[in-house]
C-alpha cells in the first residue's frame, strides 16, 4: 500500500511469463464484470483511459493501481484477499469473497 493507492508486485518469473521489458511495455486496465484486466502492450497506448508502466519495487516489478479502481472493484487491499490469474498476456484481478 503506498499513498491511498496499491502495487501488484510482480516477480522476475512473471515478468518472463508475460514477456515483459519493464523499460518499453505498457499495461491497459479495463474493468469487467467485477474483475480487473491489466494487458500487456508493447505499444504506447493513444486514447486509453488508464494506462501505466511498471515501476520497479523491491528485488521486482509493481504495477501501480489507485485507489479508484480498489473501490469500483470492491477491494480493501488491507483487509481483502484476491486472486490473481494470467491469461495470454493479461493479469486479471478477482476480489475472493469472504
Amino acid at each position: 500500500i503506498r499513498n491511498n493507492s496499491t502495487y501488484l508486485y510482480l516477480n522476475q518469473a512473471m515478468i518472463q511469463l508475460l514477456h515483459i521489458i519493464p523499460k518499453e511495455t505498457y499495461f491497459i486496465f479495463t474493468l469487467r464484470d467485477n474483475l480487473l484486466n491489466i494487458t500487456v502492450s508493447k505499444e504506447n497506448p493513444v486514447n486509453v483511459p488508464y494506462a501505466t508502466k511498471i515501476q520497479k519495487a523491491g528485488s521486482g516489478w509493481g504495477i501501480y493501481i489507485t485507489k479508484a479502481l480498489l473501490e469500483f472493484l470492491n477491494i480493501n487491499p488491507e483487509t481483502d484477499y484476491f486472486n490473481v490469474s494470467i491469461q495470454n498476456e493479461t493479469i486479471i484481478l478477482e476480489k475472493i469473497d469472504n
